[in-house]
């Protein structure tokens, strides 16, 4: 992992846009100096002379039957380096217009894949077939218009809530293997909807 990220961010300064892949982003440890203090940071302290446009993509998260070591979401360690792009698509309509942001950006983008949606079919809308569709980096998207419950919000309606914020997390534990202990380490629906009514508590 070291070599061959080490290998593409040299690519990045060369004037190329590589596309470094880990095999699950558990592993891009072996790999963070590469990552945080070559690609993330040399842009800036190089002045803008040297640009490090890569994308490093790869599996994140909670998988099925990987256990601890093959479970981890780096998403937030990522997002709080200066220097990185995080992006996550969760259908294939974002991994499509996101990837082709990605590459096209002139900055390292961390590209972040749920392996659980690997292979689960999505469908494409006309727009997102065509050549030309990009998801822009950076920009909110509606997926669904409702009247009931916000489940995510940010910014300054945050001094506008009406009660405390729930967080809606996995289990503060390693993953396990065991498919039992796997299922109730990740959030399920039953606990999406305890959180509303916690919050709803408040009211």
């Amino acid at each position: 992992e070291m070599g061959f990220a080490g290998i593409a961010v040299g690519a990045a300064m060369a004037g190329l846009r590589p596309i470094c892949e880990f095999m699950t982003f558990n592993f891009s440890m072996q790999a963070i100096d590469q990552v945080i203090n070559s690609a993330a940071k040399t842009h800036y302290m190089s002045a803008g002379l040297v640009p490090v446009p890569i994308v490093f993509r790869g599996p994140n998260g909670a998988s099925a039957g990987v256990a601890a070591q093959h479970s981890q979401c780096f998403a937030a360690w990522y997002a709080h380096c200066p220097g990185l792009k995080v992006v996550s698509p969760w259908n294939a309509e974002d991994a499509k217009g996101l990837l082709k942001a990605a590459i096209r950006d002139n900055n390292p983008v961390v590209f972040l894949e749920n392996e659980l949606l690997y292979g689960v079919p999505f469908e494409l809308s006309e727009e997102a077939q065509s050549k030309d569709f990009v998801v822009p980096i950076g920009k909110a998207k509606i997926e669904r218009q409702g009247s009931q419950i916000t489940l995510i919000m940010e910014g300054p309606a945050f001094n506008y809530l009406d009660s405390p914020v729930v967080r809606v997390t996995g289990a503060d534990v390693p993953m396990p293997y065991a498919k039992i202990l796997e299922d109730n380490c990740v959030p399920q629906v039953k606990d999406i909807i305890l959180a509303v009514k916690k919050t709803l508590n408040f009211l």
